[in-house]
């Protein structure tokens, strides 16, 4: 049996059918994923607020002003680094010298080796050198010890004192030696190296000055401390002082006001003034 054709009209409805339902299919996925999307940029723009707050609050933190102990870490910090660097430095140009005097080397430079001559005289300079050093660190260390006993055996307070000192500044007390030198050079060192103790400010502010200013001001606080406490002067009286007669016998006490005097002497008296009075 053939197959019958399908009429024109209803092949292109079917056709038409099919699309509008890819159409509607379509949009719904659209939809949907509109909604998703819609949702997704809402939780985003949540989070974004929320990061937001707390880099604000990050940034409100850090502008707070900085304690005292965080202004002397950040200072601490910026002065080992730049010790550190003058290290290096000091550590390049130390061993530049300890390549030779100057004829050694332009022997290196013209690719000599140098003589035993001088590689002797290098050795006997280094080794005075580092004998001075030795020397210096135990004459210094010995009249710190000597600070620290007459300050402990006088003062109450010096130990605190001492440790309140050295945890403020012992970066900077190791690094200005002339510090101590002053110190120890003065007979009231212990006095001065606990009064510093006290007052940080006062430690601060010497230990920024150059060194003959610095040795000028720890001997002016060391005279100052070795005064003794003098009292204070009793205040001046603005009342004069009493009159003294200027002769004659003293006077006598009068008879007529004492009330245990005696009645004989009383009447006597009595009657030699009403006599007065009538002349």
């Amino acid at each position: 049996m053939g197959t019958q054709a399908q009429p024109e009209g209803e092949a292109v409805a079917a056709n038409a059918g099919a699309d509008n339902a890819a159409e509607n299919r379509h949009e719904e996925v659209n939809a949907e994923a509109g909604q998703e999307g819609g949702e997704g940029a809402e939780n985003g723009g949540e989070n974004a607020a929320a990061e937001g707050q707390e880099q604000t609050e990050e940034k409100a933190k850090l502008k707070k002003p900085l304690s005292w102990e965080m202004k002397r870490i950040h200072e601490e910090t910026n002065k080992r680094r730049e010790a550190e660097r003058r290290a290096q430095e000091l550590e390049a140009e130390l061993s530049r010298v300890r390549g030779g005097n100057g004829a050694s080397q332009e022997q290196a430079e013209a690719g000599e080796q140098p003589s035993i001559d001088d590689i002797r005289r290098q050795t006997r300079d280094e080794i005075r050198r580092e004998e001075t050093q030795r020397q210096e660190a135990e004459r210094r260390n010995a009249a710190c010890n000597n600070v620290f006993e007459k300050g402990v055996a006088e003062i109450d307070d010096f130990v605190d004192a001492r440790d309140t000192l050295v945890t403020a500044f012992g970066h900077e007390i190791n690094a200005r030696p002339e510090f101590l030198d002053a110190i120890t050079d003065i007979d009231n060192g212990h006095q001065v190296f606990a009064e510093l103790g006290r007052n940080p400010d006062e430690a601060e502010r010497i230990l920024s000055l150059s060194p003959v200013k610095m040795a000028m001001e720890i001997a002016k606080l060391g005279t100052k401390l070795s005064k003794p406490n003098t009292p204070a002067p009793k205040p001046v009286s603005k009342v004069p002082p009493p009159v003294n007669p200027l002769g004659g016998k003293p006077t006598e006490p009068n008879v007529l006001d004492d009330p245990d005097a005696d009645q004989d002497k009383w009447s006597k008296e009595f009657l030699k003034r009403f006599s007065e009075r009538q002349r």
